[in-house]
């Protein structure tokens, strides 16, 4: 077995986030970090596609998720997105990070929420 990462790193997506009323009314732009863990083995031989995962099928489980309803708390999407992700037979293992650009006392600031899950 050879595990490796599998994943991407500030994928843009805009979706309808927060607590606030500023932040509810108004699609905001998140920036996803994703690190899946699977078994290298079969697609380092092969060198095909259909046996690795692709980051492409990575990103379009965020698209759906984050469209999928509107969120508080970038912790509740955070548990969605990496339940979704473990539901797929070649993980094993996924860190997420979500990155969200924010303000505090009028100034910018970079908040994040970040998460390791492992497959059962």
């Amino acid at each position: 077995m050879m595990l490796g990462e599998v994943g991407f790193e500030k994928y843009p997506v805009r979706c309808r986030i927060g607590v606030y009323e500023q932040e509810k009314n108004k699609e905001q732009t998140l920036y996803i970090d994703l690190k899946a863990t699977i078994d290298l083995s079969k697609c380092a031989e092969s060198d095909e596609l259909q046996d690795t995962l692709d980051y492409t099928q990575l990103a379009s489980i965020c698209d759906q998720i984050v469209k999928a309803k509107q969120y508080k708390l970038l912790e509740a999407l955070l548990y969605d997105l990496s339940t979704a992700i473990l539901q797929l037979p070649k993980v094993k293992k996924v860190w997420l990070r979500i990155n969200k650009k924010s303000q505090f006392a009028g100034q910018p600031l970079q908040a994040f929420a970040e998460t390791t899950q492992e497959a059962l």
